[in-house]
């Protein structure tokens, strides 16, 4: 019989949500697809058999999730040093910051729990309301899957269109630190292996890289002390495998939350973090801040996917004993 669960249950508003659980290891996370499909809740076991929960509730979004979604842009926008704004192809359209997928209602296309794990595919595509703000065809898929104790969140971005779709997609998970509510955040240790970031003009990318003093930097991992971020690390080192390991580390609950994965598909990392909230969001990007205006450096270095084409990427989470 498989340790692998999915169940469904109805909000008090009568959305649905959907909770897998891997058994064996003692996670489970939920999600919500009629919000954005956002990643809401993220628990697992700790020694004595109890559940800790892993998510600070999302602030600054619609719905109060822990891991909302960021598409088709990251981050702010700007036009004519306007923040909310791009410009393309000589039009002037408004952008939402982090874009609009994370208030929409998402597609269930398939829910499923069997000896490969458990996981919940959800799809977004373009309507003539995108289409006002953001003028492509498009379709995303998001599969959340649980397997061995890893959560992974798969994307697959489709062009139906003639034309290529370009397009930014991130993640913005809370994570709470400290995990235990009667923790220290400043003795928390986090790790981002850089020694560069982004530079910022009112928000928004320039397309220049600025070395990090390796003093201020995370690699190797240091407490966050009262520190306060909202920084844009570039040039990300891979390990051996390929892979951009990212963590936080609460020594006194003895656990880490780690975050995994490949710079080439991920080449910006975000951490937002202040000492007077519970919580430090570690957030992959496949884009820089500033929107898809054709004049600026985070339209111009966009992803784009060829028309028919397909590109897809993802993001593991795990929970490690420290």
């Amino acid at each position: 019989m498989s340790h692998y669960r999915c169940a469904e249950g109805r909000l008090a508003t009568g959305e649905r949500e959907f909770r897998l659980v891997d058994e064996a290891a003692g996670v489970d996370i939920t999600v919500i697809p009629d919000q954005g499909a956002v990643w809401s809740a993220f628990g697992a076991r700790d020694e004595s058999g109890n559940r800790m929960e892993l998510f600070h509730p999302a602030e600054h979004f619609t719905y109060p999730g822990g891991s909302p979604v960021l598409f088709p842009v990251t981050g702010r926008s700007a036009c004519d040093g306007e923040l909310g704004f791009y410009r393309h192809r000589g039009t002037r359209y408004p952008m939402p910051i982090h874009g609009f997928a994370r208030d929409l209602p998402w597609d269930v296309e398939d829910v499923a729990a069997d000896e490969a794990g458990a996981r919940i595919t959800c799809s977004l595509q373009d309507t003539e309301e995108t289409r006002r703000v953001y003028p492509y065809a498009f379709r995303i898929a998001l599969t959340y899957r649980i397997r061995e104790g890893a959560v992974s969140v798969e994307a697959a971005v489709e062009n139906p269109g003639e034309e290529p779709l370009p397009f930014h997609l991130g993640y913005h998970p809370y994570f709470r630190v400290p995990i235990r509510p009667d923790g220290d955040r400043t003795r928390c240790l986090m790790r981002v292996p850089s020694f560069a970031t982004w530079e910022l003009e009112n928000l928004c990318a320039t397309g220049r890289q600025v070395p990090l003093d390796p003093r201020e930097a995370f690699e190797p991992e240091r407490a966050l002390g009262d520190e306060t971020m909202d920084r844009v690390f570039a040039a990300l080192r891979p390990d051996e495998g390929g892979q951009v390991r990212c963590w936080v580390r609460d020594p006194e609950a003895g656990y880490a939350i780690e975050v995994e994965f490949d710079a080439r598909e991920f080449p910006v990392f975000v951490v937002f973090t202040s000492p007077e909230a519970p919580y430090a969001c570690l957030e992959p990007w496949t884009g820089l801040p500033g929107g898809l205006g054709d004049d600026t450096p985070s339209g111009q270095r966009a992803q784009r996917v060829p028309p028919g084409g397909r590109v897809e990427n993802t993001v593991r989470v795990r929970v490690r004993r420290a």
